[in-house]
């Protein structure tokens, strides 16, 4: 009896090891759930130099924990030709929680993104356009492995009013 014990212990041993070795070669995998607003609106002569983001959400998809890394954005405009950018890098740090029960899943929250709108605002006026857009990408690497990454991305509307 004591036999047969030790060999169905050894096959759950391998069996857990194995399942072990596979979770630990996903890469993660995170995405863009909210963001407030969605789009800014400008006139020719507004002094505003930045469109503020309130609120941008991030979720996890697998059980990787991952850290947001870094944002890169570049500004198009309605026929898709890029205006400015893409931007250096803006280094950001969040964590992102890896989701271990899928009824509960951890948000991250990235509070006051702030985009420059002097470039965009100038085009707009110059070329007579009423409205741009701005592609957000988000780097995300894994907690253990940073050569292992993804990027979430997201687009914000940029408004030009009369």
């Amino acid at each position: 009896m004591k036999k047969i014990l030790v060999l169905i212990a050894l096959a759950l041993f391998f069996i857990a090891c194995d399942y072990a070795k596979e979770s630990t070669q996903f890469r993660p995998d995170v995405e863009i759930t909210y963001i407030n607003p969605v789009y800014w609106y400008t006139t020719p002569l507004d002094t505003t130099h930045y469109a503020e983001i309130e609120q941008i959400r991030f979720v996890a998809r697998n059980s990787v924990d991952a850290y947001l890394k870094e944002l890169v954005w570049a500004y198009y405009d309605v026929n898709d030709r890029c205006i400015f950018g893409p931007t250096e890098p803006l280094a950001i740090y969040g964590k992102i929680n890896g989701i271990v029960d899928p009824e509960e899943v951890d948000t991250f929250i990235l509070y006051n993104v702030s985009l420059p709108l002097d470039a965009v605002r100038s085009y707009l006026v110059a070329e007579s356009l009423q409205s741009a857009k701005a592609l957000l990408h988000f780097i995300v690497t894994d907690q253990y492995d940073m050569d292992k990454i993804d990027t979430a991305t997201a687009w914000y509307g940029i408004y030009l009013l009369p």
